[in-house]
């Protein structure tokens, strides 16, 4: 019997948003393509193509975030970690998770707050007038959806520090 695994909402977004990231991705190396292929044949390339790749760049780079944080994907670096055991190394854990979670906030925060700030003084790209406060926004959701990640991943290293002093303090009776 197959067993059937339940997708929680949030990770059910974050896919979205990667592939929303994956198809960004295709366009960004199509575009890319077909400009280098124009460059060689016709001396002349596609008209703001840098400025579609820079924003597709965004779109791409902001969107995968939260996948990459949920399904544990990411490039880590555990050199003192490893010299970690048991309690210390969770309360490491539960400290890196809460200077991210504080951090991503603000700069979350930040970036939706440019984002309407752009809207306001009408920011566009230069050569093709196409506005940036939609790239902002989508880079905002991308950071909003990594800190609920973040947030989730503090919440359970600290369930599991509480679960480990339970443990040690059924032990020691």
């Amino acid at each position: 019997m197959y067993k059937i695994k339940k997708i929680s909402l949030i990770e059910k977004t974050s896919l979205l948003f990667l592939y929303c990231g994956v198809i960004s991705l295709f366009v960004l190396m199509t575009t890319n393509i077909i400009d280098v292929i124009s460059r060689a044949f016709f001396d002349r390339g596609i008209i703001g193509a840098m400025e579609i790749e820079s924003l597709l760049l965004t779109i791409v780079s902001f969107l995968s975030l939260a996948a990459t944080q949920y399904y544990k994907r990411h490039i880590t670096v555990t050199n003192i970690i490893d010299l970690c055991r048991g309690r210390t190394r969770r309360i490491i854990d539960l400290f890196v998770y809460f200077c991210s979670v504080v951090f991503m906030f603000l700069i979350a925060w930040q970036t939706l707050k440019q984002g309407f700030n752009s809207i306001d003084g009408e920011l566009i790209t230069p050569i093709m007038n196409l506005p940036i406060a939609p790239f902002q926004f989508i880079g905002g959701a991308g950071l909003a959806l990594l800190l609920l990640v973040l947030a989730l991943d503090f919440l359970k290293s600290l369930s599991d520090l509480i679960a480990d002093r339970d443990a040690l303090d059924i032990s020691l009776k």
